[in-house]
């Protein structure tokens, strides 16, 4: 499924989680592929999926104290 088809369902949460899915793949086009998914018209949700993969790919690239159990504000 590629984020044109991902579109195409009314569902935010669906939409949401194929997100996700198609962001936890190893992609050398990851900046694409997130320029992509930020054009969801719903922003709110778009940006949320961005930001959970963001969050995903630097515990996984720095596993430790600062990135263990997400984002510290």
């Amino acid at each position: 499924m590629n984020v044109h088809e991902i579109l195409q369902n009314p569902d935010e949460h669906v939409r949401f989680a194929a997100y996700l899915d198609k962001l936890d793949v190893a992609d050398p086009d990851e900046a694409d592929l997130v320029g992509s998914v930020l054009t969801d018209p719903d922003q709110t949700m778009a940006q949320s999926a961005v930001l959970r993969h963001l969050d995903r790919r630097a515990a996984a690239l720095f596993p430790g104290p600062a990135t263990r159990g997400g984002r510290r504000h």
